[in-house]
């Protein structure tokens, strides 16, 4: 996400955009997997039902 966002690939770049993400993730924007990687949050029978 860093570089795609057309930051610094420099370690106090990346650990923002993680930790970011990981509020993101906690917010329910984001989803992320096991390998630690996010992606967009794809929207549950739940949510089009509100």
């Amino acid at each position: 996400m860093t570089a795609r966002l057309g930051l610094e690939l420099v370690p106090a770049k990346i650990e923002g955009m993680r930790s970011k993400a990981k509020r993101l993730v906690e917010r329910g924007w984001l989803a992320s997997s096991p390998s630690g990687r996010f992606r967009p949050r794809v929207p549950s029978a739940a949510d089009a039902a509100s």
